[in-house]
Order: structure tokens, then C-alpha cells, then sequence
């Protein structure tokens, strides 16, 4: 198959992804097709000039081009996917307990690609009947080549973080929107995660769901935990705020690239300095006058982000909270920083130390660079998924 098409204008960061794993498609003789949403009818046209039955497949993020109700979903069931035998290879971004219900009803070459290695795992015990592609695990951008990039020592901002931010409260309509006993389940669950952070949302789910009602279905597990995504955001955004707050308090300026940043509740909230909602290009634009850059995990317990290779890929020094999957491919305090999850404090103390040692903070980035250069760019990314694509179609 030497055609392939893409989503773009759909959602910035997945489109971004996109074009830069269409780049090296392109650079490996295949014709790639951007279907952009916002020029729907046109491009809707003009797919179907591009489409050539058994010679094109279609590679998207988070179920663009598959959710119910687009036009590639007919009023009498069929799917366009399949009329015109184009395979689809899903790269799910999230937990898959986001997308249930797209789940339900899917095209038949359909094949589902995990970033991290527990959403895998969930996959396979609670959706059997999927196509699983192989874990495959976020990547980077770099803006430059390596020669570009400024040296620690002369970039203007000392730390900063990219991602969005939501109040935590903001969830509370939610745990309490049936009754008390229900708000006291969902919050034990939140407390339970807080608490033993190591913990998946699924493994917390099904502990309290047996723990309530012994007699409880796996079915109905898996059709709870597909409710629970206020759960997994509320407990991702407590943790990314408390690192945030964290850090500020303790006297250091930090930069944020993201929407939200400024409900966040800090007693030296003038540490913030909010640069609010930025593009991909902008963020990595952000990442490359950093000295440090923050990455909280969105919960993901074995599998990687994409902030992470960006910061390295941009020359800055980046402190993470770990994984099992970052653990194996970096080093503490060599090519990368680690936090505890239980002890926020101590990316405070790193950050602090790492601030007064140029000399090291610029071996951690060269380190990072090198780490992240050597397989975890989109282009690295895009050759993983076709070497899997060649050996299914």
C-alpha cells in the first residue's frame, strides 16, 4: 500500500503529530492525503480522487475519521472504511476508557495502537475482540538541528511547563451528581490514587467495584470504568497544579505555556508567569529559550509524553515524574530528572540544585538530546507503525 491518508484541523496537537509523521511517510515514497476538517466538503471530494481500493490505508489519532456521525458513517450502517477496504490504524492518546462507545462500533480492519503499555493490557482483558497493533510510545520535535540549538547558560527562561490546566473542583458536579453514597465511592477512588499514585485508574476501579459488590461482572467493570473519566482528570490535573504550586512557592519563576494557569491556587502566584494557549510550534518555540522544562504525566503509568522528547529535542533539561517504560530507556540525573509522584518536594529540591550547576544542567541536556534523537522523534515513530502495517496488510 503506497497511500495514506491523515487528519488535520481536527484537534492542533494531533494534526501537528500528524504532519510531522507524514514527512517521513513522504520521504518513504508514500503519497499522503490530509483530510482537513476545516474544509470538510472539499476535502471529502477530493478523498475520494485520492482513495485507490487495496493500494490506501488510513493512519489517525483518537478516533478522527471514526466516530459515529461523520460523514464516513452511513445513514444504513456501512462504514466508508470498508466499502473501500481501507484499513485504519488508531493511535488512542488516552486512556481507552475515553472512547467506550467508539468502540462499539468500528470498521473492520481496524487496529488499535497504544502508547502505553497498560492501555494495552486493558485492552486486550476488557475489548479481546480488537486488533491491538504494537505498544508504541509518544515522540518529539525538534525545531532545529543540534547545531542551532542555544546552550543552557544563554537561554532567558529558567523553567517552564507546557500543558493546559483545570481546577480539580471543577469535577465535583460530577462525583456528586447521583447521591452521597455515590460521591463517597468516587472519592475514596481519588483518595486511593493520591494516596498510592503508582496506581492505574483501572486497577483502582475494579479493587473498589469488588470491594462494594463481590458479585460484580467483568462486563460491569468495564462498563463503570468507561464513567469515570472525570476520576482520571481530576486526579491528573491535582497532581500537575501541586507540582506547579510547588515549585512557585518556593521562589522559583514559572512559565506556562497552556490555558487554565491562572485558577490555579497559589499563595505567589506572581511566580506564574502565564504566556497562555499556545500551538505545538509555539510550545517547542518556549521549550527552546528553557532551561528546564516540567512534564507531569497524564497517569500514564508505562508509557511515555511527548513533552519529554520535545524538551530534550529542544535542548532543555527535563524533570518528570517516572514510569515504568521511562525508567528503562533513561537515567536518573544522566540524560534525564525523576520525581516521585508521593513527593512533589523533591522537584523542588532538583530543580533549585540543577539551577546553580550550568555545567551539569548542560551535560543532562546533551545527554537528553542524544537519548531522545536516537529513536523517539515522530520520524522514528512513523517506520515503527509501517513495519507493523507491512506485516498485517
Amino acid at each position: 500500500m503506497k497511500k495514506i491518508i491523515m487528519f488535520i484541523n481536527g484537534i492542533e496537537t494531533q494534526g501537528y503529530f500528524s504532519m510531522q509523521m507524514g514527512k517521513t511517510f513522504k520521504e518513504m515514497g508514500y503519497l499522503v492525503f490530509y483530510y482537513d476538517y476545516w474544509e470538510e466538503e472539499d476535502s471529502f471530494r477530493k478523498l475520494q480522487q485520492f482513495v485507490e481500493p487495496k493500494n490506501t490505508m488510513m493512519i489517525t489519532f483518537n478516533f478522527h475519521g471514526l466516530e459515529d456521525g461523520e460523514v464516513f458513517y452511513h445513514e444504513d450502517g456501512s462504514i466508508y472504511w470498508d466499502i473501500h477496504d481501507i484499513p485504519c490504524f488508531n493511535i488512542v492518546l488516552d486512556h481507552p476508557l475515553y472512547y467506550h462507545k467508539m468502540l462499539k462500533k468500528l470498521p473492520e480492519k481496524y487496529y488499535q495502537i497504544s502508547i502505553d503499555r497498560y492501555h494495552q493490557r486493558y485492552m486486550e482483558k476488557y475489548w479481546s475482540d480488537i486488533a491491538l497493533g504494537p505498544f508504541l510510545p509518544l515522540a518529539g520535535t525538534g525545531l532545529q538541528n543540534r547545531k542551532e540549538i542555544l546552550p543552557v547558560r544563554e537561554r532567558p527562561i529558567d523553567l517552564v511547563i507546557t500543558g493546559n490546566y483545570t481546577p480539580p473542583k471543577t469535577f465535583d458536579k460530577y462525583i456528586e451528581r447521583i447521591d452521597e453514597e455515590y460521591a463517597c465511592f468516587y472519592r475514596g477512588m481519588i483518595r486511593d490514587l493520591q494516596l498510592h499514585p503508582e496506581k492505574t485508574i483501572e486497577q483502582v476501579a475494579e479493587s473498589h467495584l469488588c470491594r462494594e459488590i463481590p458479585e460484580v461482572t467483568k462486563e460491569e467493570i468495564r462498563e463503570t470504568i468507561g464513567n469515570l473519566s472525570f476520576i482520571d482528570l481530576y486526579v491528573r490535573f491535582w497532581l500537575r497544579g501541586e507540582v506547579i504550586k510547588q515549585l512557585a512557592e518556593s521562589g522559583l519563576k514559572v512559565h506556562t505555556c497552556g490555558k487554565g494557569w491562572d485558577r490555579l491556587e497559589c499563595s505567589r502566584h506572581e511566580n506564574i508567569i502565564e504566556h497562555g494557549g499556545m500551538d505545538s510550534e509555539g510550545c517547542l518555540e518556549m521549550l527552546g529559550k528553557s532551561k528546564i522544562s516540567v512534564n507531569v504525566m497524564p497517569w500514564f503509568k508505562d508509557g511515555a509524553h511527548d513533552r519529554i522528547f520535545n524538551s530534550q529535542l529542544n535542548g532543555a533539561v527535563c524533570i518528570s515524574d517516572g514510569s515504568i517504560y521511562l525508567r528503562e530507556i533513561f537515567t536518573e540525573g544522566q540524560d534525564i530528572l525523576f520525581f516521585r509522584q508521593s513527593d512533589v518536594g523533591e522537584a523542588v529540591r532538583k530543580v533549585w540544585e540543577l539551577l546553580k550547576e550550568e555545567d551539569r544542567m548542560q551535560q543532562i541536556a546533551d545527554a537528553g538530546y542524544q537519548t531522545a534523537a536516537d529513536g523517539h522523534t515522530w520520524g522514528d515513530f512513523a517506520k515503527s507503525l509501517l513495519a507493523f502495517i507491512g506485516q498485517v496488510c
